[in-house]
């Protein structure tokens, strides 16, 4: 069986400020947390078993540590500004698909949390969906 579920999202205006574009990532100063960016996210199609290994694995700018973000890190970088919610515009790639989050859901931990960057609408999905990766690193 697969849920949709639409949710409001009221997370308080980011500045531009906020985000400041790296090398290949993307840093959100107000959480500490380095997001990768770079063409592999929006090439890179996995379920969500590899999805973790791919960001466990990842080498991005001479760092190691980097993870599968929760749900709510991933709609944290959404933009509520715009008419369609949309990813915020200090990140360069985005894909069509969704992208995973390490957040099982509640009822059924064979479905994993989502986000659709071009709709701003989280849904989520048996684990052997394919979608899109995006790597978190938490700065120290």
């Amino acid at each position: 069986m697969r849920y949709f579920i639409i949710t409001c999202i009221f997370i308080a205006s980011l500045t531009a400020n906020d985000f400041e574009k790296s090398v290949k990532s993307v840093i959100d100063k107000s959480t500490n947390i380095m997001w990768q960016d770079d063409k592999e996210v929006t090439q890179y199609l996995e379920n969500i078993t590899f999805a973790k290994l791919y960001c466990e694995e990842l080498v991005l700018n001479g760092y190691i540590d980097w993870k599968l973000p929760s749900i709510k890190q991933l709609q944290s970088i959404l933009d509520v500004t715009q008419k369609a919610p949309t990813i915020n515009q200090e990140f360069k790639y985005s894909s069509k698909n969704n992208y995973w989050s390490n957040t099982s859901f509640v009822t059924d931990e064979q479905n994993y949390w989502s986000v659709d960057f071009k709709t701003g609408i989280t849904s989520n999905a048996e684990e052997t969906n394919t979608y899109n990766v995006r790597c978190i690193r938490e700065m120290r």
